[in-house]
């Protein structure tokens, strides 16, 4: 019986996948599975690291945002056809 069982759940899943395959672009399937895997990852993550016990000053922060801008004006500049 859990044989037919599996099969059964197999076959639902990869008529699924098809059907998610055919609905969605590969840009959407690509971002979906991004943030499975982050939602999957976090509280592991959280968990192992404890970043609140981190004593995090203004140069960490400084420097975090220092990037997010640089990678953000980067790819809008890419995006747009303007090359650095």
């Amino acid at each position: 019986m859990s044989g037919l069982l599996g099969d059964t759940a197999a076959f639902v899943g990869d008529n699924v996948g098809l059907l998610v395959q055919r609905i969605l672009e590969h840009v959407q399937l690509s971002v979906i599975s991004l943030v499975i895997a982050m939602l999957v990852a976090l509280p592991v993550a959280l968990v192992m690291d404890r970043p609140w016990m981190l004593g995090v000053g203004a140069p960490t922060w400084g420097a975090l945002l220092g990037l997010s801008l640089l990678s953000t004006a980067l790819g809008v500049s890419t995006k747009a056809g303007v090359t650095a």
